[in-house]
């Protein structure tokens, strides 16, 4: 489960990174310039922080398996 959560760690970390580029682009900040509004990159950054927590909560929980192992 430690692993499972670390992977989901890992992809949310690259997929805020991803969504904080594409906030910042060129491309969308010309979109904004003219009234064109993206909310790409902040559902991706948004998707990614989710991610982030559930895979730092799943890499912080105990197994049933470890508990029996100190009980």
């Amino acid at each position: 489960m430690k692993i499972f959560g670390g992977i989901i760690l890992f992809l949310g970390v690259i997929l805020s990174f991803f969504g904080y580029t594409q906030m910042n682009s060129l491309e969308n900040q010309m979109g904004r310039l003219v009234g064109h509004n993206d909310p790409t990159g902040m559902i991706m950054v948004g998707i990614g922080v989710v991610m982030g927590i559930v895979g730092i909560v799943l890499l912080l929980k105990k197994n049933k398996s470890e508990e029996s192992k100190i009980a």
